[in-house]
Parts: structure tokens; sequence; C-alpha cells
């Protein structure tokens, strides 16, 4: 579909002949194209299960001809890992309690404080295993648990970060790792014992990590990005410092104005709101993701979209821990760019996360389809496209094709048997999101090969029994 990107053209062989020689084709009921659907679809890959073109009719070898629908795989742009372990066990408070963010988060500390190294491997690696099946090919991994149990370097201090690569390398989803820098415990005041493990003493230590991981992350096929937990957990000179020296080509992630509590106290210390000052003092652009930028006025989201930066919003995650409402209703007006991210994991699903989205914004403005302005006249098409580019951009690559050619082909297989999905035309994206049935899953392709299929991951067994083995000596 037209010419490989810059990025993609770096991926193809230069003997365009064995390139040529060593394509062949799967055959799909449908092919789901930034132009719409095209049926059948036709997708060409090379021996290395990379992209050579998408078509309606085949001329090679076919691969294999799947009776169903295949839609790009999407990014989960924000992840904690070692989260995963306590999804469902925060759904409980004693008699009146007030819970809240901050009340979630010393649950958080303690299962922190207690997982070790293989614990965060096997967890992981089920939790990215589950990711795949629901059609998530890449993730974001935002990685604060550095350190050993009692806040002492692992040797190679590298170690935690290396088990995530592991495990995304053992699941079969492409991996962004981006460790952030933390120091503080809020505005102004010093970290507490429980955050011991998240801890570097100064700019200079994150960066002797991250050049350590640079060396290493590629040997696993994945990417690596930096970043900052939050404006809470650095210094304003810190903060200026870490974003002013960033590799080129390095995405750049943050969490900021999850909390309104946040918010008040960036302006009685700092004299900004957070997503102000970052802006303000930061060259802030194309290869920043902020991560929930909930609690933001229009002020801010204007300079958000004027910047060209992406913001990842976690619906289900910020929905269990009553976050609020992303102002989604300027940022669409202002064109501004963003992602999903499952963020807590209490939700794997894109296409929960996409509903949830829209479900927020519908009960917010008391009206249906509120998406559907300005042009845009199918929500679940506006929102998977948004989501998938957006998804792009939170790891550093800003093609527009749905199937670039040089690119891994990674997809989603719809099962066009499916009732719903076999009495539909265009509107089968809207059947996802909206009706989403677990059986309307075929699989998920990755790199050209099947990794889940039915519903099994081809290392299902492992994986699940790892899993459990591991989170039940927690």
């Amino acid at each position: 579909m037209g010419q490989p990107s810059s990025f993609a053209k770096k991926l193809i062989p230069s003997a365009g002949l064995g390139y040529a020689l060593g394509m062949k084709d799967w055959v799909f009921d449908g092919v789901l194209t930034e132009n719409g659907w095209m049926s059948p679809g036709v997708v060409s890959v090379d021996e290395h299960g990379r992209i050579a073109g998408v078509q309606s009719t085949s001329q090679r070898e076919v691969i294999e001809r799947v009776a169903g629908f295949a839609i790009p795989g999407l990014v989960n742009g924000h992840s904690h890992a070692f989260q995963y372990a306590m999804a469902g066990l925060a759904e409980h408070a004693a008699g009146n309690t007030e819970d809240d963010f901050w009340s979630w988060r010393e649950s958080m500390y303690q299962l922190a404080l207690n997982v070790d190294v293989e614990q965060v491997k096997a967890i992981a690696g089920w939790l990215y295993g589950q990711m795949l099946r629901f059609g998530y090919t890449t993730v974001v991994e935002f990685h604060y648990l550095h350190h050993n149990k009692d806040g002492s370097h692992y040797e190679p201090q590298i170690k935690m970060a290396v088990a995530l690569c592991e495990a995304a390398r053992d699941a079969g989803i492409h991996l962004v790792l981006v460790p952030v820098y933390y120091r503080l415990g809020g505005f102004g005041a010093p970290a507490k014992d429980h955050q011991r493990r998240f801890l570097f003493q100064d700019v200079a230590a994150y960066r002797r990590f991250i050049d350590d991981l640079i060396a290493v992350v590629p040997q696993f096929d994945a990417e690596l990005g930096m970043g900052l937990h939050s404006l809470r957990a650095a210094g304003r000179r810190e903060v200026i410092d870490l974003f002013s020296h960033v590799p080129e080509r390095m995405v750049r992630h943050l969490h900021i104005s999850e909390q309104q509590s946040e918010v008040d106290d960036c302006l009685s210390m700092w004299g900004a709101r957070p997503v102000e000052w970052l802006v303000n003092n930061v060259d802030v652009g194309p290869w920043f993701s902020l991560v929930h930028a909930t609690h933001i006025q229009d002020h801010e989201v204007k300079a958000l979209c004027q910047s060209q930066a992406n913001v990842v919003i976690c619906p289900t995650t910020e929905a269990n821990l009553g976050d609020g409402f992303f102002p989604m209703h300027a940022y669409q007006k202002g064109g501004g760019h963003w992602c999903i991210g499952s963020d807590s994991h209490v939700g794997l699903n894109p296409a929960e996360e996409l509903r949830w989205l829209d479900y927020g914004q519908r009960l917010l403005q008391e009206k249906r389809n509120v998406f559907c302005r300005n042009g845009v006249t199918d929500s679940a098409s506006w929102m998977f496209t948004q989501a998938l580019m957006g998804g792009r951009r939170a790891t550093g690559h800003f093609d527009r094709s749905f199937f670039s050619v040089g690119l891994p082909f990674d997809a989603l297989i719809l099962d066009s048997g499916h009732p719903l999905m076999a009495t539909r035309d265009s509107s089968r994206l809207a059947t996802w999101v909206y009706a989403f049935d677990p059986q309307m899953l075929m699989g998920t392709v990755k790199s050209g090969q099947w990794w889940v299929r039915h519903g099994e991951h081809r290392h299902q067994s492992t994986l699940q029994a790892s899993f459990v083995d591991r989170v039940q000596s927690l």
C-alpha cells in the first residue's frame, strides 16, 4: 500500500530479488486499511514476517487462507506489569473508610516491596501473553521497580529491566521499555522508605542505568525509551536537565495531572499547573507521551495540541481508581494525539478501553456518538484510528498506513463466522468495540506467525504454570 516509510526502509533487505523470492501471502476475508475494508484482503510477507504489500488478489504461494478479518495490532501505551498481580484484590474497604487513588497506592507499595525478579518475570510473561490474545501486539512498559527489596542495586543493576525484556520475548509481544527517573516522594518532599526500590540518587545515576540498557535491549528485539515518573518525583532543575539531554529518536514518557491534589500541590510549590509548567519549561514535542493528563484546563489542552505531544489515556484504570474524565471534547477539537493503555491491568482488552472512553464522554455530555463531529461519522473507526496512530507515536513511530510495507505483520484476526461479524460489513469495527464477545477473536498474528489461535497462546501452559507458581508464593 504505497511506498515504505523512512523507518520501514531501514528494515527491508537491500537484495530486492531475495526479498521478492521469499514472499508469501496470507489471504483473509477482509483486511482493514486506512481507506476502509478490503474484501477479500491479501497481505504479502517476507521470510521474516515483514509486510511486502496489501492487495485484493494473491499471485504467490499462500501461507494460509483465513476465514477472518485482519485489523492492525494495537500498542498498549502504558503498563506497570507487576501491578497485574493485584488486579481484583483492592476492591474492598473497611467500614466507612474513604478509598481513593492514594489508599490504593499504599496497597500497591506493599506488592512492590515484596515481589522479586523471577516473580515479576512470571507475572509479565503471562500478562503480555494475555495482551497479545486481546490484540495488543506492542506494549510500552513504564518501569520503576528498579532495585532490590532493600533498595540496593541488583548486580547487574538492570537485572529487573532485563527480566521484563525476557518476559516480552517469551510472550511474543514487542516491548518498548521505558525506565523512569524517581527521586522524591512529592513536590519538595523526600522519598519514603516504601519507595526505596524506585529511587535514583541523581540524574547522572539514571543516565548510567539507561546507558547500560542501550547495550542490552536490542538483543531482545525490543526498544528503549526514557522518562520521569511524575513531576512530583523530581526537582524542577532535574526535570529540565533530564529532558534536555535525550538520545535522538528516543520516546519520553511521564505521568501527569492524574489527581487533582497533584495539580494543587504543583500550583502551591511550583506556581503553575503540571502540564502548564511542563510546556513552559521543557521542549515538549512529538516524542513525548503524557500519561493520564486527566485534570487539565483549556489552555493546557491547547498547549498540548500545539506541541504535537501524545496523551496516553487508560480508561479502565482511571475508572477503577476514580481519577476522573479526560477532556476529550476539547482535545478532539484541537486535533490532539492520543492512545490507550491498560496501566494497572484491571482490564486487558483494547476494545473495552475504547468503549469505556466513549461511554465516559457520553455520560459527561448526556449525548450519543459524541465523537461524530467535524467530519467524523463513525465513532469506532475514529477511535481505532486515533489509538493506532497515537500508539505508534508512543513508541516513536509515525507511519500513517494501517499495514506499512517493511514493518512486521502484526494483526488481530476477528472470526468472520461469528454471527455478528457474519452479518456486518462496514460496521465490523463498531461491533468489536461496542458488542465485544470473546468468541469473535480467532487469534493474533505477530511478525507473520500465529502466536494466539482460538484463545490459546503458543506458550500458554508454560506461561500459566509459571505465573500461578510465582504469584501463589507472594
